[in-house]
Order: C-alpha cells, then sequence, then structure tokens
C-alpha cells in the first residue's frame, strides 16, 4: 500500500520527485494512478470554465455548473468536451467591430 500512496502524492504534487525515489507499483495501481490524475486534470478544466461563466454571467457555481451540464447534454458532448470548448472560445477575444483597431498588450 505504500508505494500506491507514494504514487497519490506524486499525483498531487506539481515537482518531480527526486532521482531515484518513484515508487515501485504494479499495472493495476499505475492504471490507477493514470486514471486519478485524468480525473483531477477533467476537474480542474470543468472549475475554470465555471469561472468563465461566472465572471461572463454572474451567477453563483452552482447554477454555472448545472448549466454548463445543461450545455452538454443539450448539444450532445461529454462534461470533458464541453468545458474545453468553452475555454478555447474565451481564450479568442471577439471581433473588433468594423472601424476600430484593436491594441493588444505586449508580454512583460
Amino acid at each position: 500500500m505504500a508505494p500506491l500512496i507514494a504514487g497519490v502524492r506524486t499525483v498531487y504534487t506539481t515537482q518531480a520527485p527526486p532521482a531515484g525515489t518513484r515508487p515501485d507499483i504494479d499495472d493495476g495501481a499505475r492504471q490507477l494512478l493514470t486514471g486519478l490524475a485524468r480525473a483531477l486534470s477533467v476537474r480542474a478544466t470543468i472549475q475554470q470554465a465555471v469561472g468563465v461563466l461566472m465572471a461572463r454571467n454572474g451567477r453563483d457555481a452552482a447554477e454555472r455548473y448545472r448549466r454548463l451540464r445543461l450545455r452538454a447534454a443539450e448539444t450532445g458532448s461529454s462534461l470533458t468536451d464541453t468545458p474545453t470548448a468553452l475555454l478555447d472560445g474565451a481564450a479568442t477575444p471577439p471581433p473588433a467591430p468594423p472601424g476600430t483597431v484593436r491594441c493588444e498588450r505586449r508580454p512583460q
């Protein structure tokens, strides 16, 4: 059990484990850890999308999450694909109205 616990810790940390300290785990534990890492990634994406919806439309997180689930159901897409598409669209600024000049910030 100790190697699996060490593996779970590595999934949650943002730093690579020191050399030679990787837990010796079997294939089942490796699959479990891979699934956990994927679930945490999906959860983070959903939380980001909920935050974008809250910033755009107000209301609380529970209402925005409900709306995100409804959007996924209405479009027949998964609750993984819907927030990803929403975030991809949020990263692209809307086109400027005709006759205006858009100024963009330069990275510092």
